[in-house]
């Protein structure tokens, strides 16, 4: 965590003392609530927090498994027409 924080952080991009807080806790926002983790499934520590991760992985499965019918039946749609 802090070794991200400090990868996300450029102390130049901080003005003064207060500047360097908001930026601080911007960065914290983005770390909780928008930067997807490998750890946690890739998902954000918040929606693991919320318990939501379970419903998102299955949701992502779901548009995996999707588009790998899709593919599948495109691919054979084209081994047919080229069969013909």
């Amino acid at each position: 965590y802090h070794r991200t924080l400090r990868e996300l952080i450029d102390p130049d991009d901080a003005g003064d003392f207060d500047q360097l807080i908001q930026l601080v806790k911007d960065r914290i926002d983005y770390y909780n609530n928008t930067r997807y983790h490998s750890a946690i499934g890739f998902v954000t520590p918040h929606s693991k927090y919320t318990g939501k991760a379970d419903q998102i992985i299955q949701e992502r499965e779901r548009k995996l498994a999707r588009a790998r019918e899709q593919r599948k039946q495109q691919n054979l749609s084209l081994m047919k027409n080229k069969a013909a």
